[in-house]
């Protein structure tokens, strides 16, 4: 009768035990047991060996993902201190949105006055903002779209009166990405190279009067990042772009006539720009 007993109780915590909860680790590993205790650091379970229970633990930097069916049994504090949604840097699918501070680095006319270079100088610093997106087919390549927006402005005083110029330049293309993710499986390296569209436009006012010059070229865009995987389930990552490209012809509006000119080689405008981005990665 005792050892009838005892078999009914190993039968019903082999019962518990299989109603179990489910450990998932960077490795994509699977431990099926009974979650007894998870803190910051050490998530504890018991798991049926030969009709026996054991106890073990793992550390939570191994652990991607883990699911409790009942936490009834915790304390509170242990709640709190349970490891929430970790951002994954394994996964298929990546998006970034980006902000920063961008320096053209075309040459300037060295024949201009120092008015005039003082005024092209102020446009080639200013800010820009971007959306990139990725698919990475194995854990380290993958490919996706970069686009992104550079803007400056700049008021001067010149011999022929005031000029207020705003310039945008606009990059969108497609690309090849690689990734190394950190052991932790929480933070990742990348490094992209894009070619597509790069398009300026100009838009002027010269003493009351309104002036557009738009072109567009082929660019590429070479960019290195960082991903720093938050608790939230998203990253905090920077980056350093490098775009690249240059107009040789450009569309000018004036007093409501339009004309295309094609640039000579020394008047070509160098639309190159480095970027120090900082944004949020989903």
């Amino acid at each position: 009768m005792k050892h009838f007993f005892l078999f009914l109780c190993l039968m019903y915590l082999g019962q518990g035990l299989m109603a179990q909860d489910m450990i998932i680790t960077h490795q994509q590993d699977t431990i099926i047991a009974k979650i007894t205790k998870a803190d910051e650091r050490y998530i504890y379970y018991t798991y049926l060996k030969d009709g026996k229970p054991i106890n073990s633990m793992i550390t939570m930097d191994l652990v991607k993902d883990f699911q409790k069916q009942d936490l009834g049994d915790l304390e509170n504090s242990e709640k709190k201190g349970l490891k929430r949604k970790q951002y994954n840097a394994y996964k298929d699918t990546r998006v970034a949105i980006d902000l920063g501070f961008s320096n053209r680095i075309g040459k300037i006319d060295p024949s201009l006055s120092m008015s005039e270079r003082d005024h092209i100088r102020g446009l080639l610093r200013g800010f820009h903002y971007g959306l990139d997106a990725q698919y990475f087919f194995s854990e380290s390549y993958g490919i996706g779209l970069d686009i992104n927006r550079f803007q400056s402005q700049n008021t001067s005083n010149l011999g022929f009166g005031q000029i207020t110029e705003k310039n945008a330049i606009t990059f969108i293309g497609p690309g090849f990405y690689s990734r190394s993710v950190s052991g932790n499986g929480n933070n990742a390296f990348l490094m992209g190279f894009n070619i597509g569209y790069l398009g300026a436009n100009s838009s002027t006012m010269i003493n009351s009067s309104p002036a557009t010059i738009t072109g567009g070229t082929f660019g590429t865009n070479i960019k290195v990042g960082y991903d720093i995987g938050m608790p939230d389930g998203y990253a905090f990552g920077f980056s350093l772009r490098l775009i690249g490209g240059v107009l040789n012809q450009i569309t000018t509006r004036y007093n409501g006539q339009s004309n295309k000119i094609k640039l000579p080689e020394e008047d070509r405008e160098n639309l190159s720009r480095i970027d120090l981005s900082v944004g949020i990665r989903f």
